[in-house]
């Protein structure tokens, strides 16, 4: 076997270790918002986010307005602790996001989808 095929196969295999390493990551990661997100508030399905820029003290600074929603899509009985729990949970293990969106975060799949209004279809 020459040199080069046996570099090639190396390199390969590195980048499917990589690969690995990133999925094994995701799913930790998934599994421990799973988990905190639970018991912060049972049943949520999904945490959906909106920037929300307020001026109530002279400054104006950028909060976020979160609902937590159920399988179904209805909004779930939760506290303002709650809400601001599953806030600064996603902020702490979802880093390098600009919160200054609005985000749909699906909480089985680990997905944090951008949630702007969109056409529908027959419009476009």
């Amino acid at each position: 076997m020459n040199s080069q095929t046996t570099r090639r196969r190396t390199l390969r295999a590195a980048h499917y270790l990589t690969g690995a390493r990133i999925g094994h990551r995701h799913v930790t990661r998934t599994r421990v918002i799973r988990s905190q997100l639970d018991q912060i508030a049972p049943g949520v399905h999904t945490v959906r986010t909106v920037p929300v820029w307020t001026d109530g003290t002279g400054s104006v600074q950028l909060t976020a307005y979160v609902v937590l929603l159920d399988a179904l899509g209805l909004s779930l009985r939760a506290d303002r602790e709650a809400h601001r729990a599953a806030y600064g949970l996603l902020c702490r293990l979802l880093p390098g996001t600009d919160w200054s969106h609005p985000y749909a975060y699906d909480v089985a799949t680990g997905v944090l989808v951008l949630d702007a209004p969109a056409l529908p279809e027959e419009l476009h």
